[in-house]
């Protein structure tokens, strides 16, 4: 359950980080 939570912060805020470089350049 813990480590589900991790993945799941750190999964969507990399697709959102990858969409914002994307607009940026």
């Amino acid at each position: 359950m813990f480590t589900s939570l991790i993945d799941w912060i750190l999964n969507y805020p990399k697709r959102f980080i990858f969409f914002i470089l994307l607009i940026t350049l």
